[in-house]
């Protein structure tokens, strides 16, 4: 194989970008077109009635300043703090147990999945009726 002065031989170098361009363009689709959109659109003032009025950074600036959001934000830090740090605690703890060897630990890991598998059951008999 021929190979480039740096080493590379040359379908090694574009192999990866050309794997990776699918992935790249629907989190640019579903993801980056959304916030732009939103982003965009927050900048406008739409009233049903009313044509759309250009009002710029106002509506981060009025919301700086309202009391209600700086609630509503401090309790859902606080909330996702709680939440990711005891799933965490929990999800160690029970794989922790689940590893070791005791009577009994074949059912109890059959109990611990069946909420997991439950839904996907329930999906696929909808389908199947649909």
């Amino acid at each position: 194989m021929k190979t480039e002065k740096n080493g590379n031989v040359p379908g090694e170098i574009i192999t990866p970008w050309v794997l990776l361009a699918p992935v790249v363009f629907v989190v640019v689709l579903f993801i980056l077109v959304p916030v732009l959109g939103s982003f965009h659109n927050s900048l406008f003032r739409d009233v049903t009635y009313l044509p759309k009025e250009f009002i710029g950074m106002d509506n981060f600036v009025r919301l700086f300043y309202n009391k209600d959001f700086h609630h509503a934000l401090t309790f859902t830090l606080l909330f996702t703090c709680a939440a990711v740090a005891l799933e965490a605690f929990f999800g160690l703890l029970f794989a922790l147990l689940l590893n070791e060897t005791f009577k009994g630990r074949g059912f109890l890991r059959t109990i611990i999945l069946i909420p997991w598998a439950i839904p996907t059951i329930v999906s696929a008999k909808v389908w199947q009726l649909i």
